[in-house]
C-alpha cells in the first residue's frame, strides 16, 4: 500500500518516519468518498506543501457512501495502532451531504469513535465555489453548484481542476468558508455549507508557514 513520497535519501516510499521525527499531529489520514475530485485535491496540497510523508490520502477505496467511508477510516485507524505502521495524530474523513441515507449515521459514528469530518452540503465543489464567490444560496443539488461554478471555471467537470486555477483564491474560500458557518449559525440553515476549510487550516499548520506565505 503507498504511503507518502520520498522524504529523504535512500528512503523508500513505502516506508514512514518514526514518531521521534514528528511532531504531535504531523501524521494524517484523509479518507475520502470520491474517487478523483477529493483525492486529487488533497494530494495536489500534499505535494505542494512537501508534506508527502505526512498526509496520507484514500480515495474510492473505502466506498461510496459516508458510512463506508467512516468504517473504512476506522479499519486503517485500528491497523495502524496494531503495529501496521505508525498510528494517525488525526483521522479526516471527507464526504458530502447530497442526499446520502447513511450521512447522519457515518457523523454520528464518526463522532463516537474521535474521527474528524469535513463535510460539505450539498457537495465538495461548494468548497471550489467559495474560491470565487461568498454565497449562501440554497442549492438544491450538485448540479446547481456546477453550473454556478462554471461561471468562474469554464467547463469545469467533476474531477477535472487544475489546482494553480483555486490556488491565488485559497484565502478567500477559507475565510468564506468561516463566514457560511457563521452566517448559518444565526439563521439556522445547515445549507449550504463546508468544514473543508478546518482541514485546510490543518494542512496548513503543518506546513509551518503561513496561507499567504504558502501561495505567495
Amino acid at each position: 500500500m503507498r504511503r507518502g513520497g520520498q522524504t529523504g535519501r535512500g528512503r523508500s516510499p513505502l516506508q514512514r518516519p518514526t514518531r521521534d521525527r514528528l511532531r504531535s499531529g504531523d501524521i494524517i489520514l484523509i479518507v475520502c468518498e470520491g474517487g478523483k475530485t477529493e483525492p486529487d485535491y488533497f494530494n495536489g496540497l500534499r505535494r505542494r506543501w512537501r508534506l508527502g510523508a505526512h498526509v496520507e490520502v484514500v480515495g474510492d477505496a473505502s466506498g461510496s457512501a459516508p458510512i463506508n467511508v467512516v468504517d473504512y477510516a476506522l479499519e486503517r485507524k485500528s491497523q495502524a495502532e496494531k503495529g501496521a505502521g505508525v498510528p494517525y495524530d488525526a483521522v479526516w474523513c471527507v464526504f458530502d451531504h447530497d442526499r446520502h441515507k447513511t450521512l447522519d449515521r457515518a457523523l454520528s459514528k464518526a463522532k463516537s469513535n474521535g474521527l474528524l469530518v469535513a463535510l460539505s452540503v450539498p457537495c465538495f465543489e461548494f468548497w471550489y465555489l467559495l474560491h470565487f464567490a461568498y454565497t449562501t444560496r440554497a442549492f438544491g443539488k450538485c448540479g446547481e453548484v456546477v453550473k454556478e461554478l462554471c461561471r468562474h471555471i469554464r467547463g469545469y467537470r467533476k474531477g477535472k481542476v487544475e489546482l494553480d486555477m483555486l490556488w491565488p483564491n485559497l484565502p478567500a474560500a477559507v475565510a468564506n468558508a468561516q463566514r457560511v458557518r457563521e452566517d448559518n449559525k444565526k439563521t439556522g440553515a445547515a445549507s449550504p455549507m463546508t468544514d473543508v476549510d478546518l482541514l485546510i487550516e490543518k494542512l496548513i499548520e503543518m506546513t509551518g508557514k503561513s496561507i499567504d506565505d504558502l501561495i505567495a
